[in-house]
C-alpha cells in the first residue's frame, strides 16, 4: 500500500511514498517474471500430444 509519511499533509510525493512505490514495482516485477517463465511457450500443447 503507497502511503505517505506521517508528517506529510500538503506534499505530493516524499522519500517513504517513492521508497514504498519503488519496492511495489520490484515486487510486481519479480511476481510478472515468474509467471512468464512458469508458463508454457508456444506450441507446448501441440508438442505434448506428440
Amino acid at each position: 500500500m503507497l502511503r505517505f509519511a506521517a508528517g506529510n499533509t500538503t506534499g505530493i510525493t516524499d522519500p517513504e511514498f517513492v521508497r514504498n512505490r519503488l519496492d511495489i514495482v520490484a515486487q510486481t516485477r519479480a511476481i510478472v517474471a515468474v509467471a512468464v517463465g512458469a508458463a508454457p511457450g508456444p506450441g507446448a500443447a501441440e508438442r505434448a500430444r506428440d
